[in-house]
């Protein structure tokens, strides 16, 4: 009898491979389906779930604090308003001129820029603009930096954790990264990161596309989950921006204004994803985005506009602060006047206005806020209702020093 030889026996199994194949399509197919559905269960949903349940042990105690009221009784209208002002200074005595503007009690809250930190231990800056703080008689200041990673990250200590939120490919990475950088920057006396981006950007042509989340909207709200829980359980305040969002469109607010035609039937599914993160993560912050959205408000941009911002307190049930993009931006100036904006900001049901900007364009500002008041244009329960959540947020911050679970977590030491 003739042996088969080794090609009709390879030909013998590639034929059976087949016949099995053909037989068991269905199930195989049925297999792979199931093996992709379990992947994404386990990378998104359970670690989902996790991230929830170490966020309910450990993150950052929000809760009304009893002695905020008897505090606010003894402080003047001139000292609640300076509560409501976040001040950068981009000059090179910039510390300086932030630490007289804290003893004149002009501003409750510093962004630290490249002159504030450059060539500085940042631990040390941030110390002494506390200390002004103090001994002035003043609550702690918000110490606030935008360090989102990537191209933006005004701490580019090669030590640091630098990832940009465009290179998170999962919700375990995206809260690793946001709870290591939360560390640094608590260790280094920042307690307010301007951070995650969450408008959701697919056209590489915007000047947002380098800052954002890659994939579909589900996979950017599981990342802007994860990072605002990573941030707030590493000890600090997380602030999501741009509400409610820049579109693919949006030419650059920094020079001039965006103009979006979402209509009042369809901002629901736009701030989706604004929605999700701020009512299951619950960060402190949020940052409003100078947008003009024509069909929702036809006169104010979004950081103007009661009834966008409106969309935050009544709609999400927001109640933590609510702080502006920079107000010296193109968008802003080259729309309304200082004293048209601030008045306008706070009108709008902004806590917190952010100016990038010389010691003059803030005391205009700050000034404006006071005329308003004392001309009955802003009454003072609208100050004091900002000035309530600015001092919770400051009381409970401060209280957190103790409580980080640091585990087995790596974090880089300050330089």
């Amino acid at each position: 009898r003739t042996e088969p030889s080794q090609g009709s026996n390879q030909s013998s199994i590639l034929c059976r491979v087949t016949q099995f194949m053909n037989r068991y399509r269905i199930y195989i197919v049925a297999l792979l389906i199931l093996a992709v559905v379990l992947i994404y269960y386990v990378d998104f949903y359970l670690f989902d779930k996790l991230n929830n349940q170490i966020s309910n042990n450990f993150s950052l105690p929000v809760q009304p604090v009893d002695n905020i009221y008897p505090i606010m009784d003894k402080m003047t209208i001139e000292e609640k308003v300076g509560q409501m002002f976040l001040a950068g200074i981009y000059t090179n005595d910039s510390t300086e001129i932030l630490q007289n503007l804290i003893k004149q009690k002009e501003i409750g809250s510093v962004i630290l820029l490249s002159p504030n930190i450059t060539g500085k231990k940042i631990s040390t800056v941030t110390a002494l603009l506390q200390n002004v703080a103090t001994t002035s008689g003043q609550p702690i200041l918000l110490v606030t930096v935008d360090q989102e990673g990537g191209i933006v990250s005004r701490i580019n200590y090669s030590q640091w954790e630098l990832t940009s939120q465009t290179q998170i490919k999962n919700s375990k990475q995206a809260y690793d990264v946001a709870f290591t950088r939360g560390r640094e920057l608590y260790n280094s006396g920042i307690n307010v990161n301007f951070a995650p981006v969450l408008d959701y950007i697919t056209n590489p042509s915007s000047f947002l596309y380098n800052r954002v989340f890659r994939g579909t909207k589900e996979e950017a709200t599981l990342f802007g989950i994860a990072m605002v829980n990573g941030y707030q359980d590493a000890g600090i305040s997380a602030t999501v921006k741009h509400f409610p969002g820049h579109d693919d469109n949006s030419v650059d607010s920094h020079r001039t204004l965006p103009i979006s035609q979402v209509t009042k039937e369809n901002i629901s599914e736009y701030i989706q994803i604004f929605q999700e993160v701020i009512t299951k993560a619950k960060p402190l912050m949020v940052m409003t985005g100078h947008i003009l959205f024509p069909k929702i408000d036809s006169i104010y941009p979004v950081t103007l506009s009661p009834t966008i911002i409106g969309l935050l307190r009544k709609s999400f049930g927001f109640n933590g602060v609510i702080i502006t993009d920079d107000m010296n931006m193109g968008a802003i100036t080259t729309k309304f006047s200082i004293e048209e904006a601030a008045k306008q900001a706070v009108i709008a049901g902004n806590d917190i206005l952010l100016y990038v900007a010389t010691k003059e364009t803030i005391d205009r500002a700050y000034n404006a806020i006071l005329n308003a008041i004392k001309n009955n244009q802003i009454s003072k329960e609208r100050i004091d209702s900002s000035v309530y959540r600015i001092l919770t947020l400051k009381a409970n911050l401060s209280k957190f020093s103790d409580s980080v679970p640091l585990g087995s977590q790596t974090v880089n030491p300050e330089i």
